[in-house]
C-alpha cells in the first residue's frame, strides 16, 4: 500500500503543504488550467494525460470505502457510493461520468488505483495553484510567498509596509509591550475526525434519547 500511494513531487526543493476548502480548490485548479499566463508545469509533468482532467479536481467514494478490502474488490457502481455526507449532497451525473471517463481511459480494476491517480492529481494540481499565487506574489510585491509567509494576513502586512515605506517605532511602554505579548495565540491545531455528531439533550432537534449520551468538546489554548 506504501509504493502504491507514495510518490513525491519535488518543485524547487520544497515540501508544498496546504490546507484549502475543497470546492474552492476544484474552482481554483479548474480556472488555472485555462489561464493564459500560468501553464500548470507540475501536473503537466507528473499526470499522464493531463488534457482529460481539465484541471478538474477527482471524485473518490470516502463514505462508501469503509474498509481496506474495499480498495481492491470495489468499483466505481453508482453515484449513490459518492454521496457526500458531510456537505449531504449527491454526486452529479455529469461527475459521475467524467470520473467513469477516468477510470476507463486509464484502464482502472478497482477502487486502489482510482485512489493512487486521485492523489497524485491532487497534489500535482495543488502545487500548480500554490506556484501560480507565488508568482503572483512576486511579480506585484516582490514577496516570495513560499519564503517565511504563513498566512494571507501576514503577507498583507508586508506589502503593505512595503508599497508605503512606513517606519514602525519599536515598543517603550511596558504596558502595551505586555498586552501585545498576552494576545499572542499560537500552538498545534489537528482534527482527528472527518466528522462528528453530539448527542446533547439540551439540543432537542437533533437529541436521540435511544443513544448514548455524547458532547463536542473544544479546547483553546
Amino acid at each position: 500500500m506504501k509504493n502504491i500511494f507514495a510518490f513525491k513531487i519535488p518543485i524547487f526543493g520544497l515540501w508544498i503543504v496546504g490546507n484549502l476548502m475543497p470546492s474552492k480548490f476544484a474552482k481554483l485548479s479548474e480556472d488555472l488550467y485555462f489561464s493564459d499566463h500560468y501553464k500548470m508545469p507540475v501536473s503537466k509533468k507528473w499526470i499522464p494525460k493531463i488534457d482529460i482532467f481539465l484541471g478538474k479536481k477527482l471524485l473518490f467514494p470516502y463514505t462508501n470505502l469503509n474498509t481496506v478490502e474495499k480498495l481492491k474488490t470495489g468499483q466505481l457502481s453508482n453515484t449513490d457510493s459518492f454521496f457526500n455526507d458531510l456537505t449531504n449532497t449527491p454526486m452529479t451525473k455529469a461527475q459521475y461520468e467524467f470520473t467513469r471517463n477516468i477510470c476507463v481511459t486509464f484502464k482502472f480494476k478497482n477502487l486502489q488505483h482510482l485512489l493512487a491517480i486521485y492523489l497524485k492529481v491532487d497534489i500535482a494540481l495543488l502545487t500548480d495553484v500554490i506556484q501560480a499565487f507565488r508568482h503572483i506574489s512576486l511579480r506585484y510585491y516582490r514577496l516570495d510567498t513560499c519564503q517565511y509567509f504563513v498566512s494571507l494576513a501576514q503577507l498583507s502586512w508586508q506589502a503593505a509596509l512595503k508599497f508605503t515605506n512606513a517606519k514602525i517605532e519599536l515598543l517603550s511602554e511596558l504596558e502595551l509591550f505586555n498586552f501585545i505579548r498576552n494576545s499572542i495565540r499560537g500552538g498545534t491545531n489537528s482534527i482527528s475526525c472527518r466528522y462528528a455528531q453530539a448527542n446533547d439533550p439540551e439540543i432537542s432537534n437533533s437529541f436521540n434519547p435511544n443513544n448514548e449520551v455524547s458532547y463536542i468538546q473544544y479546547n483553546a489554548g
